[in-house]
């Protein structure tokens, strides 16, 4: 497609953002990137001792007595990667894929969540053409492993009382509430001993599937690979006796899981019966979900990578099945204000085996606390009642809309004068750094949008890069009436 001057621009940026390795609680490059950039444009900088970055952008002439705006955006991604991808997120750069009008990357996460945010906002600190207010560009770390930078904020940060938080996901939609969110860990000991004797190790994975955002994405159904490698271990049961080894599966505690693995024990005897029982899964599981996962897939091949005979215990191959098939997973409640909103929700986030316990991360959210809190202490309890230990966070809170905020409807009104259309005024069910930074500063008043992404925390997420042009065009010419 054909692309503007500014759009190149923007664009150019973010191939430089997805050139520098930002995973989460690891931004330390991105972060150096950004001092630089900073540098190198004359803008006054600041950090704190957490890492979050503040960047003074001076006034555009004419506009020097105007109040100040603060931009925000996360430094980190998401790194999720299919499975034969050699990628490492730790030193390769994002390879960008131009597909007509939307852009991708090459067997990985895209990264455009937030890194387009940042794009967008050193695009409108650097342009010498553009109108703006004093402008703070406000870029936080480590926002989707648990927001841990937006908790760290101090008052007294940045001086703006206005924001706009670039991390949203639809063009043409504001957003002006989220739900918090609480993390949940779920430790069940375990006890090994040698398999029984005539048993031969199989590797049953669970994968192929769509995976996605645990709060954009959380309503449309999408297979848990966890839930299901659990629901095949449970049936499995029924038909003969087995011993497991371990499990692995998930990445992150807000991507719905895409893969998962075990190793097992199983009579020789029962080999035959067992791939007949596998394949009989997989296509009952593919009949399922063919219209939210078609390429998932149950699978098994024999293991030869073990190096001794021991498994789980009779009694912890139970309890590790019943744990992982009782916990919730997906949409708990609806709201009955906004029914198409998920006002509660988990996921069953991660599995794996390590220093001697089976270890799951559940991921709650909640635009109600008290329902927060509720569906936090039913996990609690059905870790308690299998014997596992459970350890809750403190969470975010959620940030409760004001409808009535003058920004809110001075950007409405912009909107509708640029493009003859009101914008979608929505809350969602994801987090947003907003809701702590409200929380702290209490009198703030915030927006959050962006361009349209889709499918994010996923190899599939892409960005539709019209629509980059088109939050350009209505940030340009707000500040100038701002």
């Amino acid at each position: 497609m054909k692309k503007s001057k500014i759009l190149s621009q923007i664009l150019s940026i973010f191939e430089e953002i997805s050139s520098v390795p930002r995973e989460s609680g690891k931004e330390e490059k991105i972060r150096s990137w950004l001092v630089k950039r900073a540098q190198d444009n004359g803008f006054d900088h600041i950090s704190d001792e957490v890492g979050n970055i503040l960047i003074k952008v001076p006034a555009s002439k004419g506009n020097e007595k105007s109040e100040t705006l603060v931009l925000q955006c996360h430094m980190d991604m998401v790194c999720e990667k299919i499975p034969e991808s050699k990628h490492d997120f730790l030193n390769d750069p994002i390879k960008l894929i131009y597909d007509e009008e939307w852009m991708k990357a090459d067997g990985t996460s895209l990264g455009a969540d937030n890194g387009i945010g940042i794009a967008l906002a050193l695009a409108i600190a650097e342009d010498p053409v553009s109108a703006h207010p004093p402008l703070e560009l406000f870029f936080t770390v480590d926002e989707e492993r648990g927001l841990t930078g937006a908790k760290a904020l101090k008052r007294g940060f940045f001086q703006g009382k206005k924001l706009i938080n670039l991390d949203s996901e639809d063009e043409g939609v504001f957003t002006i509430g989220c739900a918090g969110g609480i993390d949940t860990h779920i430790e069940l000991p375990l006890y090994y001993e040698d398999a029984p004797q005539n048993t031969t190790p199989f590797k049953i994975s669970s994968g192929g599937m769509t995976g996605g955002h645990s709060g954009v994405n959380i309503n449309g159904e999408r297979a848990n690979a966890i839930k299901l490698l659990a629901r095949t271990l449970f049936k499995l049961k029924e038909i003969m006796s087995f011993r497991i080894v371990n499990f692995k599966g998930g990445t992150a505690h807000n991507a719905i899981p895409r893969n998962a693995e075990t190793v097992i024990y199983i009579p020789h005897s029962l080999i035959p019966q067992f791939n007949d029982y596998i394949k009989m899964m997989n296509d009952l599981l593919r009949s399922e979900y063919s219209r939210t996962d078609p390429n998932l897939f149950i699978s098994c091949q024999p293991c030869t990578c073990l190096t001794d005979r021991r498994a789980m215990n009779d009694f912890n191959t139970h309890k590790a099945i019943d744990l992982l098939l009782g916990l919730p997973h997906g949409v708990a409640a609806r709201s009955t204000e906004m029914p198409e909103l998920v006002e509660t929700s988990n996921n069953l986030a991660t599995i794996k085996v390590e220093d001697g316990s089976l270890k799951i991360t559940c991921s709650q959210r909640s635009s109600v606390p008290s329902k927060l809190e509720e569906i936090t202490w039913k996990i609690e309890a059905v870790a308690r009642l299998s014997g596992a230990k459970a350890s809750s966070g403190t969470g975010y809170p959620p940030w409760k809309p004001n409808f009535d905020s003058p920004f809110l409807k001075q950007a409405k009104a912009s909107f509708k004068k640029q493009f003859r259309k009101e914008p979608v005024i929505e809350v969602i069910h994801a987090g947003l750094e907003c809701g702590l930074i409200g929380a702290i500063v209490p009198d703030m008043e915030m927006v959050s949008l962006g361009p349209t992404i889709q499918n994010p925390h996923s190899p599939d997420e892409r960005l539709n890069v019209p629509s980059v042009e088109k939050v350009w065009k209505f940030l340009t010419t707000f500040f100038k009436e701002f």
